[in-house]
């Protein structure tokens, strides 16, 4: 793996690659790219209509996993300032958007399917072990507190996962669990 500054968001995308069912298809931020240029500068905008437009996009974000050409599910990795408010606020203009639209796709608007699964990684730094579990109840609280106002009206966001840990912990127990959840939605 790169020496880059997005060594969370390069993991992600190996084990996001390794959990695809036939017929399904990833897309990925630039940062999710080890060799990142100025030439290629990747974003995945999400809208809230089908028209291509500065107003009706909500936001960008690091992986799109398409089943059936249709939005599947969401991730969103952060590798710094993990907030309630800027990890509500991605869930939130996610689950408000309708479609992905990209001059990949020849800027026809991408659908979400009825049944998206928005995933959200975590990243934290070595801490004590009273950080570790004041953090685990948090983000515990967090997944659990966005669950329980799922399905929001008139969104295609159905499921919620929030996973956190270090670095190393997405190379072992971390990633196997990212990896289910991946492929138990898309079956």
């Amino acid at each position: 793996m790169a020496s880059g500054s997005h060594k969370l968001h390069m993991l992600v995308k190996m084990i996001v690659e390794s959990s695809l069912p036939e017929g399904c298809e990833a897309r990925f931020d630039s940062a999710c790219n080890e060799k990142e240029s100025d030439s290629f500068k990747q974003h995945l905008p999400l809208f809230n209509s089908d028209i291509k437009a500065n107003e009706n996009v909500f936001c960008n974000v690091d992986i799109l996993i398409l089943k059936n050409g249709m939005i599947s599910v969401i991730m969103e990795i952060e590798e710094s300032g993990i907030l309630p408010t800027k990890i509500c606020g991605k869930f939130l203009t996610s689950a408000l958007s309708s479609e992905h639209i990209h001059d990949l796709d020849d800027n026809e608007p991408v659908k979400f399917s009825d049944n998206i699964l928005f995933i959200q990684v975590l990243c934290h730094t070595n801490t004590s072990q009273e950080e570790k579990s004041k953090l685990r109840q948090k983000w515990g609280n967090l997944e659990e507190s966005i669950n329980a106002i799922l399905p929001l009206k008139g969104s295609s966001v159905k499921k919620y996962r929030l996973l956190y840990g270090r670095l190393d912990d997405f190379a072992g127990e971390k990633g196997k669990e990212l990896r289910n959840a991946v492929r138990n939605h898309l079956r």
